[in-house]
């Protein structure tokens, strides 16, 4: 008999710095072959994608992902997005605190309405989300931004995160081992639309510089920015990279310092990038543990053939319990791991089929 049509769905998380512990990972596994079509997707901004998931299986597909203590909300949308950070459980002072302001920028500048929750969550606060407000967007206002907003923390000798390519970044100054401040740069975006000439990736230019305390505040201030000044009239020219583009800096920088900053501008500091780690093998973390870096193809983990991936991880998690990171090139780190254990685990991904 007549059924009607199926709708199938992409669902995407918001993971600050690409962090899991194993127990949500081995929990989004599930949903991937409860709900989805039993692969899971690493994106280029430290997240994961579900794809295939019924449009009948929506809300009960967020509600165990929330449970897990793994939000969607502020994955898609006009509004900051991810925020990335080096995802290498080094345990040095730059990546720990890195990760940390990831976490904070993240809360800060998440969507303050409680539609999300009344409607996929029946009102519950599940995650970790920032406060709601009742209705209130005290960042956002009525209207959210004139598009999607992505923000980026990079270490000049480690830009695994492509900070330039990021509406908002955060590029350490580091001294003595520690972090003692960021450039902050704006504008930077890879995309454009396919015959039409009036856009263009564009590299993101540095506006000023901030302690590590006041990192938050620019967060803020620089999105409202944004807000007030991106182009509302034409979606394909929304992104922030063409306000930076068609102002100069010179005046973006005045009218931020204006409007928008209570304090003196600093000026930004020469940090010059040197390199970037794609963290692939094994590695030690410097307080007595491993970490495992796996280069996953297109980010897709799924079982075919005798590459048999997403079984090989989900044992390899369940038995030695390791962290979960996933790196900006789509990849996937295992942390926290005795070396005592690299032997079983190597043993592990050859009876897999995992390089």
């Amino acid at each position: 008999r007549e059924t009607g049509k199926h709708y199938m769905m992409m669902v995407r998380l918001k993971l600050p710095g690409g962090k899991l512990t194993g127990s949500q990972y081995l929990a989004l596994d599930d949903i991937a072959g409860r709900h989805a079509n039993g692969t899971i997707r690493l994106t280029t901004r430290q997240s994961i994608q579900f794809h295939g998931i019924l449009k009948s299986d929506i809300r009960q597909s967020l509600r165990e992902m929330n449970a897990a203590l793994v939000s969607t909300l502020g994955a898609c949308g006009d509004v900051n997005r991810n925020v990335l950070a080096c995802p290498a459980p080094l345990n040095d002072q730059p990546r720990v605190e890195a990760q940390r302001l990831a976490d904070a920028v993240a809360a800060h500048l998440a969507p303050r309405s409680n539609a999300y929750h009344d409607v996929w969550l029946n009102g519950e606060k599940l995650s970790p989300d920032a406060e709601q407000a009742d209705g209130v967007e005290p960042i956002y206002g009525k209207v959210y931004l004139p598009r999607k907003f992505k923000t980026a923390f990079g270490l000049p000798h480690d830009n695994c995160v492509d900070l330039y390519a990021n509406d908002l970044g955060f590029l350490a100054e580091i001294e003595n081992g520690r972090t003692i401040g960021y450039n902050v740069t704006v504008g930077g975006g890879f995309g454009r639309t396919s015959g039409n000439k009036t856009t263009f990736p564009f590299l993101g230019q540095t506006l000023f510089y901030v302690e590590p305390d006041e990192v938050v505040e620019a967060a803020e201030s620089v999105i409202k920015f944004f807000r007030d000044h991106g182009n509302r009239g034409d979606r394909k020219r929304a992104r922030l990279k063409y306000v930076v583009h068609d102002w100069g800096m010179e005046k973006v920088r005045e009218v931020f310092a204006r409007d928008y900053w209570s304090k003196p501008l600093r000026l930004p500091r020469e940090l010059p990038i040197e390199q970037t780690d794609l963290h692939h093998g094994w590695h030690s973390q410097g307080n007595g543990k491993s970490f495992l870096g796996l280069s996953i193809e297109n980010g897709r983990i799924k079982d075919e053939g005798t590459l048999r991936l997403r079984t090989g991880l989900r044992t390899i998690v369940e038995r030695f319990k390791p962290i979960v990171r996933i790196t900006a090139q789509q990849d996937i780190l295992l942390g926290d791991i005795d070396p005592a254990n690299r032997p079983a685990i190597n043993q592990l991904l050859s009876e897999h089929g995992i390089p």
